[in-house]
Protein backbone atom coordinates (compact mmCIF):
# COMPACT_ATOMS: atom_id res chain seq x y z
CA UNK A 1 0.00 0.00 0.00
CA UNK A 2 1.47 3.29 -0.98
CA UNK A 3 2.50 5.91 1.71
CA UNK A 4 0.10 8.88 2.21
CA UNK A 5 1.65 12.01 1.34
CA UNK A 6 0.93 14.97 3.77
CA UNK A 7 1.68 18.74 2.87
CA UNK A 8 2.04 20.79 5.82
CA UNK A 9 1.68 24.67 5.18
CA UNK A 10 2.71 26.34 8.57
CA UNK A 11 4.17 29.74 8.44
CA UNK A 12 5.29 28.98 12.14
CA UNK A 13 6.56 25.78 12.19
CA UNK A 14 5.78 23.15 15.16
CA UNK A 15 7.50 20.34 14.79
CA UNK A 16 5.47 18.24 17.22
CA UNK A 17 2.52 18.17 15.48
CA UNK A 18 4.65 17.22 12.38
CA UNK A 19 5.91 14.49 14.42
CA UNK A 20 2.12 13.53 15.22
CA UNK A 21 1.70 13.86 11.12
CA UNK A 22 4.78 11.35 10.68
CA UNK A 23 2.86 8.73 11.96
CA UNK A 24 0.02 8.62 9.31
CA UNK A 25 1.94 9.35 5.89
CA UNK A 26 5.19 11.13 4.70
CA UNK A 27 5.13 15.11 5.66
CA UNK A 28 6.55 17.44 3.61
CA UNK A 29 6.62 20.72 5.10
CA UNK A 30 6.27 24.32 3.82
CA UNK A 31 6.71 27.62 5.11
CA UNK A 32 5.15 30.17 2.70
CA UNK A 33 3.17 29.53 -0.83
CA UNK A 34 5.91 29.62 -3.10
CA UNK A 35 7.35 26.62 -1.59
CA UNK A 36 4.16 24.69 -0.93
CA UNK A 37 3.74 25.54 -4.64
CA UNK A 38 6.70 24.41 -5.54
CA UNK A 39 6.51 20.43 -3.32
CA UNK A 40 3.16 20.04 -5.19
CA UNK A 41 4.74 20.23 -8.97
CA UNK A 42 6.22 17.46 -8.02
CA UNK A 43 4.10 15.41 -6.26
CA UNK A 44 0.12 14.54 -5.61
CA UNK A 45 -0.93 14.78 -2.05
CA UNK A 46 -3.45 13.25 -0.29
CA UNK A 47 -3.89 15.68 2.60
CA UNK A 48 -3.53 19.19 3.37
CA UNK A 49 -2.88 21.25 6.46
CA UNK A 50 -3.01 25.00 6.14
CA UNK A 51 -2.41 27.38 8.88
CA UNK A 52 -4.86 30.22 8.36
CA UNK A 53 -2.23 32.72 9.72
CA UNK A 54 -0.34 32.40 6.17
CA UNK A 55 -0.91 35.24 3.85
CA UNK A 56 -3.08 34.46 0.95
CA UNK A 57 -3.98 30.91 2.82
CA UNK A 58 -7.48 31.55 1.92
CA UNK A 59 -7.01 31.71 -1.67
CA UNK A 60 -5.07 29.33 -1.57
CA UNK A 61 -7.34 27.04 -0.02
CA UNK A 62 -10.36 27.93 -3.02
CA UNK A 63 -7.65 26.74 -5.30
CA UNK A 64 -7.33 22.99 -3.76
CA UNK A 65 -11.03 22.83 -4.60
CA UNK A 66 -11.57 24.43 -8.23
CA UNK A 67 -7.68 23.45 -10.20
CA UNK A 68 -8.60 20.76 -12.69
CA UNK A 69 -4.78 20.07 -12.63
CA UNK A 70 -4.66 19.16 -9.59
CA UNK A 71 -5.75 15.67 -7.70
CA UNK A 72 -9.09 16.06 -5.41
CA UNK A 73 -7.45 15.60 -1.75
CA UNK A 74 -8.93 13.10 0.49
CA UNK A 75 -9.15 15.62 3.43
CA UNK A 76 -8.27 19.45 3.44
CA UNK A 77 -7.82 20.72 6.99
CA UNK A 78 -7.48 24.22 8.34
CA UNK A 79 -5.17 25.38 11.73
CA UNK A 80 -6.17 27.98 13.33
CA UNK A 81 -6.43 29.48 17.08
CA UNK A 82 -10.49 30.07 16.45
CA UNK A 83 -12.36 27.56 18.48
CA UNK A 84 -16.00 28.16 15.77
CA UNK A 85 -14.31 28.73 12.12
CA UNK A 86 -16.08 28.86 9.64
CA UNK A 87 -15.14 25.99 7.21
CA UNK A 88 -17.55 26.76 4.58
CA UNK A 89 -15.76 30.13 4.07
CA UNK A 90 -12.48 28.80 3.91
CA UNK A 91 -13.52 25.81 1.74
CA UNK A 92 -12.17 23.30 4.10
CA UNK A 93 -13.34 20.10 5.25
CA UNK A 94 -12.60 20.47 9.20
CA UNK A 95 -10.62 22.90 10.98
CA UNK A 96 -8.17 21.95 14.29
CA UNK A 97 -7.20 24.04 16.98
CA UNK A 98 -3.92 24.50 18.01
CA UNK A 99 -4.58 23.94 21.35
CA UNK A 100 -5.78 20.64 20.63
CA UNK A 101 -4.54 19.72 17.18
CA UNK A 102 -2.10 17.02 18.12
CA UNK A 103 -5.21 15.08 19.98
CA UNK A 104 -7.75 15.59 17.23
CA UNK A 105 -4.96 14.33 14.09
CA UNK A 106 -6.11 10.78 14.40
CA UNK A 107 -9.93 11.92 14.09
CA UNK A 108 -9.26 13.74 10.62
CA UNK A 109 -7.06 10.27 8.79
CA UNK A 110 -10.13 8.10 10.79
CA UNK A 111 -12.87 10.28 9.11
CA UNK A 112 -11.80 12.09 5.75
CA UNK A 113 -11.09 8.89 4.09
CA UNK A 114 -12.77 9.91 0.60
CA UNK A 115 -11.60 8.02 -2.87
CA UNK A 116 -8.84 9.42 -4.15
CA UNK A 117 -9.83 10.92 -7.83
CA UNK A 118 -7.61 11.73 -11.06
CA UNK A 119 -7.26 15.17 -12.25
CA UNK A 120 -9.73 15.76 -15.00
CA UNK A 121 -6.73 15.69 -17.47
CA UNK A 122 -6.01 12.62 -16.85
CA UNK A 123 -7.02 9.84 -18.87
CA UNK A 124 -6.02 6.24 -16.84
CA UNK A 125 -6.24 3.01 -18.83
CA UNK A 126 -5.04 0.33 -17.08
CA UNK A 127 -2.73 0.27 -13.67
CA UNK A 128 0.71 -0.25 -13.05
CA UNK A 129 1.71 -3.61 -11.24
CA UNK A 130 5.33 -3.19 -10.31
CA UNK A 131 5.80 -7.56 -10.51
CA UNK A 132 4.43 -7.64 -13.62
CA UNK A 133 2.91 -6.42 -17.28
CA UNK A 134 0.22 -4.11 -17.47
CA UNK A 135 -3.12 -5.39 -16.83
CA UNK A 136 -6.67 -4.04 -17.79
CA UNK A 137 -9.10 -2.79 -15.65
CA UNK A 138 -11.11 -4.89 -12.76
CA UNK A 139 -14.34 -3.48 -14.45
CA UNK A 140 -13.68 -5.07 -17.68
CA UNK A 141 -13.72 -8.90 -17.88
CA UNK A 142 -11.43 -11.23 -19.49
CA UNK A 143 -14.38 -12.46 -21.66
CA UNK A 144 -15.42 -9.03 -22.90
CA UNK A 145 -11.98 -7.43 -23.84
CA UNK A 146 -11.34 -6.25 -27.44
CA UNK A 147 -8.66 -8.38 -28.91
CA UNK A 148 -6.05 -6.24 -31.19
CA UNK A 149 -4.77 -7.19 -34.34
CA UNK A 150 -1.28 -7.23 -34.59
CA UNK A 151 -1.17 -5.27 -37.68
CA UNK A 152 -3.56 -3.03 -36.82
CA UNK A 153 -1.76 0.82 -35.89
CA UNK A 154 -2.02 1.75 -32.17
CA UNK A 155 -4.02 5.22 -31.46
CA UNK A 156 -1.33 7.19 -30.84
CA UNK A 157 -3.05 9.52 -28.19
CA UNK A 158 -3.83 6.04 -26.27
CA UNK A 159 -0.10 5.03 -26.52
CA UNK A 160 0.87 8.53 -25.26
CA UNK A 161 -1.31 8.26 -22.34
CA UNK A 162 -0.40 4.94 -21.62
CA UNK A 163 3.25 5.68 -21.68
CA UNK A 164 2.55 8.91 -19.84
CA UNK A 165 0.79 6.81 -17.02
CA UNK A 166 3.60 4.21 -16.72
CA UNK A 167 6.45 6.56 -16.56
CA UNK A 168 4.29 8.43 -13.68
CA UNK A 169 3.83 4.95 -11.91
CA UNK A 170 7.80 4.04 -12.41
CA UNK A 171 8.76 7.14 -11.11
CA UNK A 172 6.62 6.49 -7.65
CA UNK A 173 8.06 2.64 -7.69
CA UNK A 174 11.24 2.57 -9.14
CA UNK A 175 12.61 5.89 -8.37
CA UNK A 176 15.76 6.77 -10.38
CA UNK A 177 15.13 4.15 -12.84
CA UNK A 178 12.29 5.88 -14.61
CA UNK A 179 14.97 8.88 -15.13
CA UNK A 180 17.12 6.54 -16.84
CA UNK A 181 14.30 5.28 -18.97
CA UNK A 182 13.12 8.88 -20.07
CA UNK A 183 16.88 9.62 -20.49
CA UNK A 184 17.40 7.26 -22.94
CA UNK A 185 13.66 7.29 -24.88
CA UNK A 186 15.09 10.78 -25.60
CA UNK A 187 18.32 10.65 -27.49
CA UNK A 188 17.91 13.56 -30.01
CA UNK A 189 17.73 15.61 -26.99
CA UNK A 190 20.74 14.56 -25.55
CA UNK A 191 22.67 15.09 -29.17
CA UNK A 192 21.26 18.85 -29.55
CA UNK A 193 22.27 19.61 -25.83
CA UNK A 194 25.78 18.38 -26.67
CA UNK A 195 25.66 20.40 -29.78
CA UNK A 196 24.44 23.27 -28.19
CA UNK A 197 27.61 22.68 -25.08
CA UNK A 198 30.03 22.41 -27.97
CA UNK A 199 28.98 25.88 -29.59
CA UNK A 200 28.61 27.81 -27.09
CA UNK A 201 32.33 26.31 -25.87
CA UNK A 202 33.78 27.67 -28.97
CA UNK A 203 32.21 30.75 -28.28
CA UNK A 204 33.55 31.73 -24.96
CA UNK A 205 36.99 30.50 -26.27
CA UNK A 206 36.84 32.70 -29.39
CA UNK A 207 35.71 35.58 -27.04
CA UNK A 208 38.84 34.62 -24.90
CA UNK A 209 41.31 34.86 -27.73
CA UNK A 210 39.73 38.18 -28.90
CA UNK A 211 40.85 40.06 -25.70
CA UNK A 212 43.59 38.01 -24.69
CA UNK A 213 45.64 37.52 -27.96
CA UNK A 214 43.55 38.90 -30.65
CA UNK A 215 43.18 42.45 -31.99
CA UNK A 216 41.18 43.84 -28.77
CA UNK A 217 43.81 42.65 -26.31
CA UNK A 218 45.37 44.90 -24.19
CA UNK A 219 48.86 43.70 -25.86
CA UNK A 220 47.71 44.74 -29.13
CA UNK A 221 46.68 48.05 -28.55
CA UNK A 222 49.83 49.12 -26.40
CA UNK A 223 52.28 47.72 -29.78
CA UNK A 224 50.05 50.49 -32.09
CA UNK A 225 50.34 52.72 -29.36
CA UNK A 226 54.33 52.51 -29.19
CA UNK A 227 54.11 52.57 -33.40
CA UNK A 228 52.48 55.57 -33.80
CA UNK A 229 55.13 56.96 -30.75
CA UNK A 230 57.91 55.74 -32.68
CA UNK A 231 56.71 57.53 -35.95
CA UNK A 232 55.69 60.59 -34.34
CA UNK A 233 59.19 60.83 -32.55
CA UNK A 234 60.88 60.41 -35.81
CA UNK A 235 58.67 62.56 -37.73
CA UNK A 236 59.93 65.55 -34.95
CA UNK A 237 63.86 64.60 -35.19
CA UNK A 238 63.67 64.81 -39.20
CA UNK A 239 62.14 68.15 -38.88
CA UNK A 240 64.44 69.23 -36.09
CA UNK A 241 67.36 67.84 -38.48
CA UNK A 242 65.87 69.82 -41.40
CA UNK A 243 65.74 73.17 -39.27
CA UNK A 244 69.34 72.57 -37.67
CA UNK A 245 70.37 72.12 -41.37
CA UNK A 246 68.88 75.32 -42.86
CA UNK A 247 70.26 77.50 -39.50
CA UNK A 248 74.10 76.11 -39.98
CA UNK A 249 74.20 76.73 -43.73
CA UNK A 250 72.61 80.53 -43.29
CA UNK A 251 75.22 81.00 -40.39
CA UNK A 252 78.24 83.62 -40.68
CA UNK A 253 81.49 81.89 -41.67
CA UNK A 254 79.65 79.11 -42.56
CA UNK A 255 80.84 77.25 -46.07
CA UNK A 256 78.66 78.63 -48.66
CA UNK A 257 76.76 75.75 -51.41
CA UNK A 258 78.60 75.17 -54.42
CA UNK A 259 76.39 76.18 -57.22
CA UNK A 260 77.08 75.84 -61.28
CA UNK A 261 76.06 77.94 -63.82
CA UNK A 262 76.30 78.46 -67.24
CA UNK A 263 79.17 80.69 -68.74
CA UNK A 264 78.13 83.54 -70.34
CA UNK A 265 78.89 84.31 -73.46
CA UNK A 266 81.95 86.18 -74.50
CA UNK A 267 81.39 90.08 -75.02
CA UNK A 268 81.90 91.87 -78.15
CA UNK A 269 84.73 94.15 -78.38
CA UNK A 270 82.72 97.45 -78.14
CA UNK A 271 80.47 95.78 -75.13
CA UNK A 272 83.89 95.11 -73.36
CA UNK A 273 85.25 98.01 -73.94
CA UNK A 274 82.31 99.74 -72.59
CA UNK A 275 81.30 97.57 -69.73
CA UNK A 276 83.01 97.86 -66.59
CA UNK A 277 84.21 94.62 -65.23
CA UNK A 278 81.90 93.19 -62.23
CA UNK A 279 82.84 90.72 -59.41
CA UNK A 280 81.04 87.61 -60.29
CA UNK A 281 81.86 85.46 -56.76
CA UNK A 282 79.12 84.79 -54.65
CA UNK A 283 78.39 86.52 -51.54
CA UNK A 284 77.05 84.72 -48.68
CA UNK A 285 73.52 86.64 -47.84
CA UNK A 286 73.22 88.23 -44.09
CA UNK A 287 71.39 86.71 -41.85
CA UNK A 288 69.80 87.76 -38.85
CA UNK A 289 70.49 85.32 -35.63
CA UNK A 290 67.33 84.26 -34.06
CA UNK A 291 66.12 87.04 -31.12
CA UNK A 292 66.73 85.94 -27.49
CA UNK A 293 64.22 84.09 -25.74
CA UNK A 294 63.21 86.24 -22.88
CA UNK A 295 63.86 84.35 -19.13
CA UNK A 296 60.55 82.88 -17.35
CA UNK A 297 60.21 84.02 -14.14
CA UNK A 298 58.84 81.21 -11.89
CA UNK A 299 56.43 82.27 -9.14
CA UNK A 300 57.74 81.06 -5.61
CA UNK A 301 56.54 78.17 -3.16
CA UNK A 302 55.78 78.93 0.64
CA UNK A 303 54.90 76.78 3.22
CA UNK A 304 53.03 76.64 7.04
CA UNK A 305 54.14 75.48 10.19
CA UNK A 306 51.78 75.17 13.16
CA UNK A 307 48.99 73.04 14.57
CA UNK A 308 45.92 72.08 12.93
CA UNK A 309 43.36 71.54 16.09
CA UNK A 310 43.31 73.69 19.00
CA UNK A 311 41.68 74.20 21.84
CA UNK A 312 38.94 77.67 21.72
CA UNK A 313 40.71 80.15 24.02
CA UNK A 314 44.09 78.92 23.52
CA UNK A 315 47.19 80.53 21.50
CA UNK A 316 48.91 78.96 18.62
CA UNK A 317 52.16 79.92 16.86
CA UNK A 318 52.39 79.80 12.77
CA UNK A 319 55.49 80.12 10.52
CA UNK A 320 55.75 80.89 7.28
CA UNK A 321 59.22 79.71 5.33
CA UNK A 322 59.59 79.54 1.36
CA UNK A 323 61.78 79.74 -1.37
CA UNK A 324 62.03 81.07 -5.49
CA UNK A 325 63.38 78.26 -7.94
CA UNK A 326 65.39 81.43 -9.81
CA UNK A 327 67.06 82.14 -6.61
CA UNK A 328 65.03 85.61 -6.08
CA UNK A 329 64.82 87.74 -3.05
CA UNK A 330 60.98 86.71 -1.70
CA UNK A 331 58.90 88.62 0.99
CA UNK A 332 56.18 87.22 3.15
CA UNK A 333 53.15 89.35 3.98
CA UNK A 334 53.79 87.44 7.25
CA UNK A 335 56.68 85.09 8.82
CA UNK A 336 55.44 84.52 11.79
CA UNK A 337 52.15 85.10 14.05
CA UNK A 338 50.38 84.11 17.15
CA UNK A 339 46.52 82.70 16.77
CA UNK A 340 43.61 82.69 19.35
CA UNK A 341 40.18 81.49 18.50
CA UNK A 342 37.36 81.94 21.19
CA UNK A 343 34.45 80.62 19.04
CA UNK A 344 34.74 76.70 17.96
CA UNK A 345 34.69 75.93 14.52
CA UNK A 346 36.38 75.58 11.49
CA UNK A 347 38.95 78.53 10.57
CA UNK A 348 41.92 78.85 7.99
CA UNK A 349 45.34 80.47 8.20
CA UNK A 350 46.59 81.61 4.82
CA UNK A 351 50.63 83.47 3.80
CA UNK A 352 51.58 85.15 0.47
CA UNK A 353 55.01 85.46 -0.44
CA UNK A 354 56.12 87.92 -3.62
CA UNK A 355 59.66 87.76 -5.39
CA UNK A 356 61.64 90.53 -7.06
CA UNK A 357 60.41 90.63 -10.00
CA UNK A 358 56.76 90.39 -9.03
CA UNK A 359 55.53 86.75 -9.30
CA UNK A 360 53.45 85.48 -6.06
CA UNK A 361 52.37 82.62 -4.40
CA UNK A 362 50.56 81.56 -1.20
CA UNK A 363 49.44 78.48 0.92
CA UNK A 364 46.65 77.93 3.55
CA UNK A 365 46.42 75.81 6.27
CA UNK A 366 42.66 74.75 7.92
CA UNK A 367 42.65 74.97 11.67
CA UNK A 368 39.86 72.93 13.68
CA UNK A 369 39.26 75.07 16.90
CA UNK A 370 37.29 72.14 19.47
Amino acid sequence: MQQLRILYLDARRDKALQRALNKHGAVFYAQDLNSALFLMADNDFDYYFIDADVPESQAFLKHLRHDPQLTTPRGVVLLTMNDEEDCEAWAVDTFLSRDNAIDDISYVFSHLKGDRCESATVLRIASFNPEGPVRQLDSVSEHSKPTIAASEPADPEETDAREHLNLRHRKEFNGADTDATVNSAQPSNKARNMRLTLVGALLVVLGVWLFVAGPLSTKASKSKSKESTRKRVNAEAQRESKADQKYESSAPGSTPATTTTAPAPAPSPVEASSVAPTDTSEQPAPTTPPPAQPAVNHPPGVSIAGPTQVMRGQSANYSASGSDPDGDSVSFSWTSRTMCWSTPGLYSVSVTVTDSKGATGANSISVRVI
